[in-house]
């Protein structure tokens, strides 16, 4: 089995603009996350995978290989007709660029050369999947979809007769969260072929250090309670504003208690962060700007602190909160999409949910962690053990060799 996985994103540059990170910087050294996460996966079940973008500074197609995961990723120029429908005025940009952004011939030859037996889109709310299915149906191919959060349903009569099509005549479509699929099913039919299957997390790589080591190296007192958030700088879609009014409570709150926030990550609105805490600072935070590639300093943060953090108002199924309960941490997440699929036993499960949007109920929840310690340490183990069944890289991969071995279902009008 080999299977070629295209990551969100038109051209790869519209994702790589949100983490301030380079293509050559993210083939040669990411790890981790879900893309690399699944390439991972795939690899303990005995499945080859690449990773296949269009760039819109690439002449001529190039093949990168990633000397950390061995994983090699296809760097293909993006398609003449995407850079000339984004000439159009933005309205009507919006609505063309977008199905002409897969280049079509370049990946049919790619799919080819590399003996591709299947091929799996990060999104199937993207235009790129309306055109990758009927390509890969012509090819013999048996074509996939996640849910990573995508938010891109056409607005259109037309695209959304297209995208209907696209969905039922795929293989398949791999959805965490419970609400999605109830979503999906109800939209799209409730005949789909859908898998449960988490996002994936490497013991080797996410584990708990020792926490008094990690902090004299991080310089972190021993009395102080620290609360950690690791995630792409999008005030919004994050919850970034709502996790900085809680913290604004909890410090009120509690002022003679040494708490202290650590936020790592930079992303499309560092500048309105930078704004906002310039006007208005937050006791205690520390704000690491920086996306961090590292995974073992990254573990080394996690492990230091006491518990996670998350107020996210949309996601597709997080990674950072299965990275950090497998560190040792409890979390604290908003119900955002696979939230509730991850602590479906709420503290037994390792963690505690919040309604979205409620900073007060955010920091009322925190407080009870962290000022309770034999309530974090019990909940601590449950996220461990929680993220070892369930999002085990081998028990992941297992699950997706499997899901896409199955004979695949005939198209479905």
């Amino acid at each position: 089995m080999k299977v070629a996985i295209l990551p969100w994103g038109d051209i790869f540059e519209t994702y790589l603009e949100t983490i301030s990170t380079s293509i050559d910087t993210f083939t040669t050294e990411m790890e981790g996350g879900w893309l690399f996460g699944y390439v991972d996966a795939l690899a303990t079940a005995g499945a080859n995978s690449i990773v296949v973008v269009a760039s819109r500074d690439a002449d001529t197609p190039r093949k990168i290989r990633n000397a950390r995961t061995g994983c090699t990723t296809i760097v293909l120029p993006s398609p003449k007709s995407y850079r000339l429908a984004k000439r159009l005025p933005a309205a009507l940009a919006d609505r063309i660029a977008p199905y002409a952004a897969l280049p079509v011939a370049l990946l049919a030859h790619i799919l080819r050369e590399e003996r591709c037996t299947h091929v799996m889109m990060q999104e199937y709310e993207d235009a790129r999947f309306d055109r990758l299915v009927p390509l890969a149906k012509s090819l013999g191919i048996s074509v996939t979809a996640s849910f990573q959060g995508g938010q891109t349903a056409p607005s259109t009569v037309a695209g959304r007769m297209l995208r209907r099509r696209s969905i039922r005549a795929s293989d398949g479509l791999i959805i965490a969260s419970s609400a999605e699929a109830a979503r999906v099913n109800k939209h799209y039919g409730a005949d789909l072929r859908v898998a449960t299957i988490f996002n994936p997390v490497d013991s080797r790589t996410w584990y708990p250090e020792d926490r008094g080591a990690m902090r004299a190296m991080l310089q972190i007192p021993d009395n102080a309670r620290v609360a950690v958030c690791h995630c792409r700088i999008d005030i919004h879609r994050k919850g970034i504003d709502i996790l900085l009014d809680a913290w604004r409570e909890l410090v009120r709150r509690e002022p003679d208690m040494d708490l202290r926030l650590h936020l790592i990550g930079d992303g499309q609105d560092r500048g309105r962060l930078q704004d906002e805490l310039a006007r208005a600072p937050v006791k205690g935070l520390r704000w690491f700007d920086k996306f961090n590639q590292d995974r073992a300093d990254m573990r080394h943060h996690l492990s230091a602190a006491d518990l996670h953090v998350q107020a996210s108002r949309h996601e597709g199924f997080a990674v950072a909160p299965l990275e950090a309960m497998a560190c040792g941490l409890p979390t604290v997440l908003s119900r955002a999409p696979g939230a509730s699929d991850l602590l479906n036993n709420g503290e037994d499960s390792g963690g505690l949910l919040v309604p979205i949007g409620e900073p007060q109920a955010l920091a009322n929840a925190v407080l009870a962690l962290l000022t309770d310690d034999a309530r974090r340490a019990r909940t601590a183990v449950n996220a461990q053990r929680r993220v070892a069944s369930a999002a085990g890289i081998r028990a992941v991969g297992e699950q997706l060799v499997e899901f896409l071995s199955s004979e695949p279902r005939a198209a479905r009008a």
